[in-house]
């Protein structure tokens, strides 16, 4: 399920950030670089290059996770009527339960 309601997340995130202005898309890897951070865990601050080099290291499904977890924080309504946000407790999860197999099934 968490597979299903990522996807959902990353395609409405994505499509999202390619219609947004440049003004709203900073503002959301503003939030975005605070929640990666609470959402990790860690005891002490990263520095935002160190933040924004891990989620880029990430698979696309957990960036555009997070671009949700953000948008939905901020209020930022999906770009599909009638939908909502999804909301994953972790999405750096996700990339512990997508694989080559579950993207690709023989």
């Amino acid at each position: 399920m968490d597979q299903l309601n990522g996807a959902h997340n990353a395609v409405m995130a994505n499509y999202l950030l390619e219609q947004s202005t440049s003004a709203t898309r900073i503002t959301i890897t503003k939030r975005l670089l605070v929640l990666s951070t609470s959402d990790r865990g860690d005891e002490m601050q990263l520095p935002p290059e160190e933040i924004a080099e891990s989620l880029n290291s990430s698979l696309r499904t957990v960036q555009m996770n997070f671009v949700a977890l953000a948008c939905d924080n901020l209020g930022i309504a999906p770009p599909v009527p009638n939908t909502f946000w999804i909301h994953m407790n972790n999405p750096y999860l996700l990339g512990h339960k997508i694989t080559k197999t579950t993207l690709m099934p023989h």
